[in-house]
């Protein structure tokens, strides 16, 4: 994701079903930058899953 812009942290979420965890990564972009990274990631085939991106605003 560093590809994108400074990685913050990555939170890991086993919750469910444990074969497929969430991760939660932040990134230092502004709302509108985060939500093209989304965009442009979501739906990708990547290690045999899809990935599924969407943006948290926290403030």
């Amino acid at each position: 994701m560093s590809h994108f812009g400074p990685v913050g942290t990555i939170e890991v979420i086993r919750e469910g079903d444990p074969d497929t965890p969430w991760f939660i990564v932040e990134l230092d972009l502004p709302p509108g930058a985060a939500n093209d990274v989304a965009r442009r990631i979501d739906g990708i085939y990547f290690h045999d899953r899809f990935i599924h991106a969407r943006v948290l605003l926290h403030g």
